[in-house]
């Protein structure tokens, strides 16, 4: 059996305990990171692209969202409003991360030069999991029957630029991360 190596243990246990540590407040708060869930199911489809063991990457960062919102929602005393009959559709707004992740993998070649690449997919990327999130919540959370969807979106939309930062953040750490490592690792050859 093939090795998944050290580098792909680094980054599952990096990310995974990064989900743990911001997954409670979606903007976060003066005590509390971000949520970094939508950043990492993208870096994780850029990172495992072509690897067996993407998927089963995915599936576990899935479970470990649902696992976090659970023992949030009965533990910790977060709020449960989101846990409704639309919460299975964060599968497909975390799936449309990964993809996008995972399609622009192959034409990046992880330097500066990429960087207009990968925020550009990750931007779409993360506006089409808002979309996804957003209005399946509006079908079928149960929250809204008396609201029109002109008067949801233009309630929600008001949240798309703090959504979209909060992803391009932590892509921008990431990406900085990589190319500071990949300088290192240049200079270490020069030397």
């Amino acid at each position: 059996m093939k090795s998944i190596g050290y580098k792909n243990i680094a980054l599952i246990a990096g990310f995974s305990l990064l989900m743990f540590a911001t997954r409670f407040q979606h903007f976060g708060n003066a005590f509390t990171l971000p949520d970094a869930s939508l950043a990492i199911f993208f870096l994780g489809g850029l990172y495992f692209a072509g690897q067996k063991i993407a998927r089963w990457i995915f599936l576990a960062w899935l479970l470990q969202a649902a696992g976090i919102d659970y023992w949030a929602t009965t533990q910790l005393g977060v709020s449960d409003w989101c846990l409704t009959p639309a919460y299975p559709f964060l599968i497909l707004a975390y799936f449309a991360l990964w993809f996008a992740g995972k399609w622009i993998a192959p034409r990046c070649n992880g330097r500066a030069t990429d960087l207009w690449l990968v925020f550009t997919a990750a931007t779409l990327a993360s506006v089409l999991a808002f979309g996804i999130s957003n209005l399946s919540f509006f079908l079928f959370s149960g929250r809204y029957a008396e609201m029109s969807l002109f008067e949801y979106s233009s309630r929600v939309l008001q949240f798309l630029p703090s959504y979209l930062a909060v992803a391009l953040f932590y892509v921008a750490i990431a990406r900085a991360i990589q190319l500071l490592f990949a300088l290192r690792r240049t200079a270490a050859r020069l030397v």
